[in-house]
């Protein structure tokens, strides 16, 4: 989906319950809820308002639910997290300011848009 935009520039409509793949494929992302919508942003801004999509019956992608998991056990953490490469660099991050003695580099070869967080 995302090589078909990025090769022809004509914009792709995607219908899914998938939070997953809507992480993965959207730019903007429009929310519904009885027949009214409910949010309109970015990816990036739409799966930060976690708390109130969960109120609305939906799900986020699985990452944010550990991250969402690991704020509420207390630990210092961005939660607005929703694919796997940057939840890679969100951690590292983390341990990198609490152990800079022991501090890991950050991956670099992910754009943006996929990284899914901010």
């Amino acid at each position: 989906i995302r090589n078909y935009h990025e090769q022809t520039g004509i914009t792709v409509i995607l219908v899914s319950h998938s939070m997953e793949d809507i992480a993965r494929y959207a730019n903007r992302v429009l929310v519904m809820s009885k027949a009214k919508v409910a949010m309109y942003d970015t990816v990036e801004k739409v799966f930060a308002r976690a708390p109130e999509l969960l109120e609305l019956g939906l799900s986020v992608p699985q990452v944010t639910q550990v991250f969402l998991m690991l704020k509420a056990m207390g630990m210092e953490i961005d939660t607005d997290v929703y694919t796997v490469p940057y939840a890679v660099k969100t951690v590292l991050k983390a341990w990198n300011a609490k152990h800079p003695d022991k501090a890991v580099p950050l991956p670099q070869n992910h754009k943006t848009v996929q990284e899914g967080g901010g």
